[in-house]
């Protein structure tokens, strides 16, 4: 090389050879890309061969505090199902009501969105020492309430706001959720599941925290419940 070329030009030269071997050199400098997961095709996958009964989704929720609308967990469930092809049946305000009102007249002190709770019998009951466990409300009766359902997926969640955090509100957030068989009136399938998410507003917060909390179980609960479904004859 002459020895009047300069600092700068050897840079500028081991620069250009090293930009042309970089893309030789990148698949063995990084690690290979992780596509992501399509659970929606996973789910299709496993429901394949099967017959697909009528789901239906009724996970109420509250905010302490604040009034909310739009389930944030019910509509985790309910766009899995529907992006794996196997679209729930849409539960009706009115069955709500009547089955709340059933509830209620058994134990008047639990609140409308907690009605779903005393569809268990008491721990200490004789009934609910049996698996799976039964429902107390009688099958005949969800039956009718939600016709075309054989799996009614229900429970209920909640969010709280926690303390501030570098100018972002933090909430908490559990969901508990119950799989159950409408034919046999069995309690088939539960889990729950807790997490947080900041944000600027508290209601945007406890929203993420329970949609969080919501894609955790249908992930879980949804592949396990497909398992049970009947084969195509």
């Amino acid at each position: 090389m002459p020895k009047e070329t300069g600092l700068p030009t050897l840079i500028d030269k081991t620069a250009a050879k090293l930009e042309e071997s970089l893309s030789v050199w990148a698949k063995e400098l990084l690690p290979p890309a992780r596509q992501p997961v399509n659970h929606a095709a996973a789910l299709r996958e496993r429901a394949k061969g099967k017959v697909v009964p009528g789901i239906a989704v009724w996970i109420p929720e509250v905010h302490f505090g604040r009034f909310v609308v739009d389930p944030a967990v019910e509509t985790e469930f309910q766009m899995l199902l529907t992006e794996a092809g196997m679209s729930p049946v849409e539960v009706s305000p009115r069955s709500v009501k009547s089955l709340q009102s059933a509830v209620s007249s058994r134990a008047p002190a639990i609140a409308p969105a907690s009605a779903v709770t005393v569809v268990v019998p008491p721990a200490h009951s004789p009934e609910a020492q049996q698996s799976p466990v039964p429902v107390a409300v009688d099958p005949r009766q969800l039956r009718e309430l939600f016709p075309g359902v054989r799996y009614l997926i229900c429970g209920e969640a909640f969010s709280e706001d926690g303390r501030e955090l570098h100018g972002l509100v933090v909430s908490s957030a559990r969901a508990e959720v119950k799989v159950v068989d409408l034919q046999s009136g069995k309690i088939i399938l539960v889990d729950r599941a807790t997490d947080h998410a900041p944000d600027l507003s508290a209601r945007v917060a406890g929203k993420t925290a329970l949609q969080k909390a919501g894609r955790t179980l249908a992930l879980r609960m949804l592949p396990k419940l497909i398992d049970r479904f009947e084969s195509q004859k």
